[in-house]
């Protein structure tokens, strides 16, 4: 049973958000998750609060939508939000690879196939994990594999430390779309996971890494374009 009504929500036109994008044209990349985040920074207690629910019964619901929630500002802001190891693949390596997930806080394995198609380990880089996005630089060239392809890969984590580390607006954030699904089912089940409230896409704006070229112009443009349905 719920009590009450919440805060009426704002939101933007429906938009194409889950179909793949490009970044960094030039660039061959592909990224995979290989260790997911073992916990959510919002809980569903948090949620309850936040639809003035007095019940457990829709706790697995709940829970769904926080994930999907904390997903959709992930794919559109390219940050982890907790930490979250991944695999990032590519072929374009001339001076070195810029990490396309943040915030970057460990590089964990540099790897590559060399002139004999044998994987091999690289330990003589450089890296600089404190800017974003993070880079990693080689110091000595790599003489890679004209036959497999990718023919390297950079195993790294990504993600605040923990829920306590997570910015006060980004749980916000999350709230706002998981209530969203929660209140507009037929979104949820019928448009895709479109419909979005305009504080989630205005966090997003603000943490979005910018790490394709169309959105390097900062944020306001980001929002304009996340506004016309272009990403």
């Amino acid at each position: 049973m719920r009590h009450g009504r919440g805060p009426a929500i704002e939101r933007l036109p429906a938009l194409s958000l889950l179909h793949p994008r490009p970044l960094n044209r030039g660039m061959s990349f592909t990224i995979q998750i290989t260790t997911q985040p073992t916990s959510e920074p919002v809980t569903t207690s948090d949620l309850h609060a936040w639809l003035r629910l007095n019940t457990t019964d829709e706790d697995a619901i709940l829970a769904s939508l926080i994930t999907t929630a904390r997903q959709q500002f992930e794919h559109l802001t390219q940050r982890a939000v907790l930490p979250t190891t991944f695999r990032q693949y590519t072929d374009r390596i001339r001076h070195g690879v810029t990490l396309l997930r943040g915030p970057v806080t460990s590089i964990t394995g540099v790897h590559y196939y060399d002139g004999n198609d044998n994987l091999q380990t690289d330990s003589t880089y450089s890296s600089d994990i404190v800017s974003l996005p993070a880079r990693i630089r080689w110091i000595n060239p790599l003489t890679i594999s004209l036959n497999v392809r990718p023919p390297v890969y950079v195993d790294f984590v990504a993600g605040w430390a923990d829920t306590s580390h997570v910015p006060v607006e980004v749980c916000t954030a999350i709230k706002l779309l998981a209530a969203s699904y929660y209140e507009t089912r037929s979104a949820y089940v019928t448009d895709n996971l479109k419909e979005l409230p305009r504080g989630f896409a205005a966090v997003c704006a603000k943490y979005a890494l910018s790490l394709d070229g169309d959105w390097s112009h900062g944020g306001n443009r980001w929002e304009d374009r996340f506004r016309e349905g272009l990403v």
